[in-house]
Order: structure tokens, then sequence, then C-alpha cells
């Protein structure tokens, strides 16, 4: 069993499902909390975890967008100066 935290509700999925399997249609949800760390969302769900969501208009979704447009800004300026 793995229990989803958003709004308290239970749900029962196999073990292998992703994170974001959990959260369809939920674009705001960029990340999953399990057992107390950040996930990303191909995170494959093991027996027993509790998920909650992570949603981009918290401190830790702000944080993963910060740190992605990092990446990408760092890409642009490798492509654009070699």
């Amino acid at each position: 069993m793995i229990q989803r935290d958003s709004e308290r509700e239970e749900h029962v999925v196999t073990t292998g499902t992703t994170a974001g399997e959990l959260f369809p249609g939920q674009r705001t949800v960029v990340a999953a909390r399990i057992g107390g760390e950040l996930k990303d969302l191909s995170y494959e769900l093991q027996d027993g975890e509790s998920v909650e969501p992570v949603e981009i208009s918290s401190e830790d979704g702000l944080n993963i967008l910060r740190h992605s447009t990092a990446h990408v800004m760092a890409q642009a300026v490798q492509e654009l100066f070699p």
C-alpha cells in the first residue's frame, strides 16, 4: 500500500507506480516528498511509502524551479560560448 498525503486521501497503487502517476493533470506538482525527502516525479514508489505533492508555489517548489532554470541557462551559455 502507498499512501498519498494530498488532502489526507489514501490511494492504493502497485509498487513501481511513479510519483507523477499519483497526480495526473496537476501541472503545479513538480516533485514529491516521500519519507521526508524530495524525489522527482519519475521516482518509483515502494510498498508502505507516504507521498506528499510538492507544488511549484511552495518554497521547495520554487527552489526546484530556480535550480532547473539555472541548468537551462548554463546550457544556453555553453551553446552560445563553447
